[in-house]
Formats: C-alpha cells, structure tokens, sequence
C-alpha cells in the first residue's frame, strides 16, 4: 500500500493507494487553529502523526504501508537553523510579506522579506525548505526542494536567480525531480517517531500544485482541471507561455519539456462561500443543507453579487457589492447570488483559457467542491461545458500515487502514469446552457454600469 499525504493551509490529507491507483482508505484532518502569521512547522510533524494514529484505531496496520509520498501547499519555506531544527515560524504562502526578487522564483521574495527584516535569523539559517519538503526531512533526514524538472527551476530557485538577488547559494538544496529516486528511504529515527518501517521508500511531490494536475489526469490538451479549496484555480495545458493580465504561466509537471500549463487564479472562491455560511448562520450546517436551500430558489426573484468590481472579475473578495436586495429575499436567495458570482468569474477564467490553448473538452473538478453534486450540476450548465468528477475527488493524493509509482518503475513517465491511474466517477454533460448564458451577458452589462458608482463609493478600487 502507498500512502500519499497532502499538507493544506486548514488540513491534512492522506490515503492509501493499491499499485492500480484504488484509494483503499483516506481521511482529513484540521490542522489546529493558529496565529497565521506564527505557525510552527512541526504541526505539520503532528498532525500527520495523528493521521497514522487514526489509520491504526480504524483498523489499518501500519506494517501494510510499503512507501510513501508527500505533497503540501506552497510558496511556504521553512529556515532551518545549524541543528536542523526550524528558527521560527514557517514563511508562509499567503503572507504579504515579501520583497521584490529579480527572476521569476516564487519564493526568494520571501527569503528577501526575510533577510531584510530579520537579518540575524537569515544568517542563522542553514537551509531552506518547501512545506512538504519539511515533513520529508523529518522523516528522513534529506533536505532536498521538489522541482517537476529543470524549466521549472526558476520559479523555484536556481543558481542565477540566487546570485541576482544576493542571496547565498549554500542555503539552498539543489532539486530532485518528480518521479526521481531519493537515496534516502524512512530512517531509524523516522520509523521511531512514526512506527512505520525503516527503509522504506519515501517520495517528494513538493507543490500540490504538480500533484493536483497528476491526480486530475490534466496532462494532455483540451483538459481542464478545477483546483478549489479557500482559494481555486483553472489549469489547462497551452501551446506557449508570454505575459498576460490574468493568466499565470507555468511549465506543466507531467513533461520535463516545457509543455506549459495556463491558470487562471480566483483567489477568493472557497473563501468567499464560507463568508456566506458565516453571515447567514449556516457553519454548522451540512453543505448539502446549505445547497438543498440555494437550489430550491431557481425560479425566485434574486439580487445580484459583485464581490468586487476589480479586475474584471477575476478578483479578491474586496469592497464587495450586493445589487437589488429586496424584503422578502432570504438567506438563500443571498447564497445562489453568491455560487452565480462564482460561476460568473469561473466562466470568465474559462474564456481566457481557451482563447490561449483552445477549447475545452472537459472540466475536471477536483478538491471538495467534486463531492457536492448541486453545485457540478449548476457549473455544467453556467460554464456549457462537460464536467467531469473523478474517483478520487482529492486529486492531489491520487496524483502523489503517480509520483510513487513512477518513481518506482511501475510507469515509464508521470503523463502514462497519470492517464493509467485517473478514472471518472461521473459525467454531466449541460442540460440548460441558455439559461446561464443570458445572464451571464446581463452580469457583466450590470457589472459595467455600477463601475462608476463603485469607483466614486471606494475609490481605491481599479477599473474593469
């Protein structure tokens, strides 16, 4: 059995995987609440461990597992001081705190931040480590950064980069690739902390970013995969890479070329319905409850929901906006305003998508919004398009398994691995598109004659 572990921002992820990429068992759990800015890199050591122990009280021998793979959010560092232990808070990737860097490195800005406003701490520091690499070095002793292959180095680091930024090439581990076999398995002192087998093999996934398109089977042209969690992105393979307002471009983890994938980040999704819940009395709900109710209000009177103005909808949930309240509009008359804004700003990332890389034949939906049918249902219909969900709704642990396995010899490369492994669960082909695109068109006239107002109410706000 593998067990593939995904470090989020709120949560643990694992599961364990036969060799034919079946999820045998899986469970989630919180990572505890924290000061955001504070947070101590060994809860992440903890909470895994608690995974192990809920494996063993569910009836799961640890003996079973014969290797392990391990993925986490990112840009996250971690500085380890001279006796491998962390010197303070991990760096995290939602942290404004950040310095302009030359190149292209997603996190040297945080190391710049860094040095500039703790420069005793920079100088103390022997290494620096990515969220999941941390995890791994604990359990194994390597200190080592994830890279899909060399393009994507400089958007990691690599010794240009380094250099132009002043910074110290002996702080930074040089990269292992996906797939590439470490030479270290699980070591004494992590088969101690974890009750798991010494030597057994031990994989980086770094950046659940790679794992996520792995897992979702993205890995060839007409595919998109829709990542949501607080925050979602679209990702869809396109022919080449140039700067784009809205489109972040990135080589793509299943090729070592520089087969480059396209996304479109909606910073603010997840976020912004869990807003929603909050405001209207609903955390504690099921999100079935909560959904049964936003689509029971299809054929009512609603208002509409801009949760900003900025960016042509591509946006932070900021100096939001809700347009046409009316007495008798309930809570969840306010939530199906809501989950169309999203469907609207979704629709938009879709467009943008296609207009680089061609249409689309499919979406596939991952992260926990695959496990809500209401709402893959009403996205078929908003985005006219195919939505797909997957067997393994959390696609970064199935993609893990790709990881593993590839690394291990059962594949000859992640794309064959990836498409070997990824099965859907459901198809939803749209079944009323005209509907969703008139008001599609309505949203953004409505969206364009409120910008004057909007920009006079909060003037800090950009135009469309």
């Amino acid at each position: 059995m593998i067990l593939a572990v995904d470090i989020g921002t709120t949560s643990l992820k694992g599961g364990l995987f036969t060799a034919d990429g079946t999820l045998s068992y899986s469970r989630r759990l919180v990572i505890p609440p924290h000061d955001r800015s504070a947070l101590d890199p060994e809860v992440w050591v903890r909470v895994f461990l608690d995974f192990l122990g809920e494996y063993g009280r569910d009836g799961g021998g640890l003996s079973r597992i014969e290797g392990l793979v391990i993925s986490g959010h990112g840009p996250t560092l971690v500085p380890l001081g001279s006796e491998g232990a962390p010197l303070g808070p991990a760096l995290m990737w939602y942290d404004m705190h950040r310095a302009r860097a030359k190149g292209a490195s997603l996190y040297l800005p945080l190391v710049l931040w860094y040095r500039e406003n703790h420069p005793e701490l920079y100088d103390r520091t022997v290494t620096f480590l990515g969220c999941s690499e941390y995890l791994l070095y604990r359990l194994t002793g390597s200190r080592i950064v994830i890279s899909s292959g060399s393009p994507f180095d400089p958007f990691i680091w690599n010794g240009e980069g380094i250099d132009a930024n002043g910074l110290d090439r002996g702080k930074f581990p040089d990269p292992v690739y996906l797939g590439d076999k470490s030479d270290s398995g699980l070591s004494a002192e992590g088969a101690a902390l974890t009750g798991l087998t010494a030597g057994i093999p031990v994989y980086g996934a770094g950046s659940d970013f790679f794992t996520s398109l792995l897992g979702a089977g993205a890995v060839t042209s007409g595919i998109i995969c829709d990542r949501a969690g607080t925050s979602e992105g679209l990702n869809m393979i396109v022919p080449d890479s140039r700067n784009h307002d809205h489109i972040r471009f990135l080589p793509h983890p299943s090729s070592r070329e520089n087969v480059c994938n396209g996304s479109v980040i909606l910073s603010s999704t997840g976020a912004l319905f869990e807003w929603y819940r909050r405001l209207t009395g609903q955390e504690t709900w099921p999100y079935s409850r909560t959904m049964e109710g936003i689509i029971a209000t299809a054929d009512a009177r609603l208002p509409d929901f801009f949760p900003s103005l900025n960016d042509g909808g591509l946006w932070e949930f900021s100096g939001g906006i809700f347009l046409g309240l009316e007495p008798e509009m309930d809570r969840f008359c306010l939530g199906r305003a809501v989950l169309e804004a999203i469907g609207y700003a979704l629709k938009r990332g879709l467009t943008l998508l296609e207009e680089e890389g061609g249409a689309a034949e499919r979406i596939v939906t991952v992260g926990g919004q695959a496990k809500s049918p209401r709402w893959n249902r009403m996205k078929a219909d908003m985005l006219n398009r195919r939505i797909e969900v997957p067997r393994v709704a959390d696609a970064e642990l199935l993609g893990g398994a790709v990881v593993f396995l590839t690394g291990e010899g059962a594949y000859g490369d992640l794309k064959t691995c990836s498409q070997a492994l990824y099965r859907a669960e459901e198809v939803l082909e749209p079944r009323n598109p005209d509907y969703y695109q008139e008001k599609f068109r309505r949203y953004g006239e409505l969206a364009r004659g409120i910008q004057g107002f909007y920009r006079s109410y909060h003037p800090l706000i950009g135009t469309v």
